[in-house]
């Protein structure tokens, strides 16, 4: 049914088009929002972890200065525990910036398609608008009847030979026939 309609009313199919690209770009939206949430989130978390490894570093010059070994190796594990975590925060934050850019990239791909849509719906109405009218002033002519044209205008010539003789015959009584030369 609906394929039906949008045969006969092609307007129909360019919105459903681009009502359904404006759902897919809403929902692009969302999780381009997210992925960028999450992006920051992991920036954050580097961040908090990249300030802590320096108390912790500072804490470990200062426990092997002092000759605390003790806690030197508890500070020294928790270093080596905070730069495996950072390494790992590095690489989630690369990929989360690599994830960002693809969402956006799609959006503004998907936000063109829609631009796209709406610009070709335009043209097309618009060819579509022009072609109605072509046709209505095609069938108006095509209904025209110029029989009534064409024999008034058979007429004229009639008319203007059977006036002409007259107009002549008139002039003719004024004028000598010259029969010679």
């Amino acid at each position: 049914m609906d394929l039906r309609l949008e045969k006969e009313h092609p307007e129909i199919a360019y919105e459903n088009a681009i009502n359904s690209m404006v759902e897919k770009y809403t929902a692009l939206k969302k999780a381009t929002a997210a992925i960028i949430r999450r992006r920051e989130e992991v920036t954050e978390q580097l961040g908090h972890q990249q300030k802590e490894l320096a108390l912790v570093d500072s804490d470990l010059n200062a426990a092997m200065e002092t000759n605390q070994d003790d806690l030197a190796v508890v500070l020294l594990q928790k270093k080596n525990s905070l730069e495996a975590s950072i390494a790992e925060l590095k690489s989630d934050l690369d990929v989360a910036q690599k994830d960002a850019d693809s969402a956006k990239s799609s959006l503004m791909s998907v936000q063109n398609e829609i631009k796209k849509l709406k610009a070709e719906k335009e043209t097309m109405l618009a060819k579509m608008h022009s072609a109605q009218a072509r046709m209505r002033i095609q069938d108006q002519l095509e209904g025209l009847s110029v029989d009534a044209e064409v024999k008034a205008l058979d007429n004229v010539p009639r008319t203007s030979r059977r006036r002409s003789p007259r107009r002549t015959s008139t002039k003719s009584s004024a004028r000598p026939i010259s029969m010679g030369a």
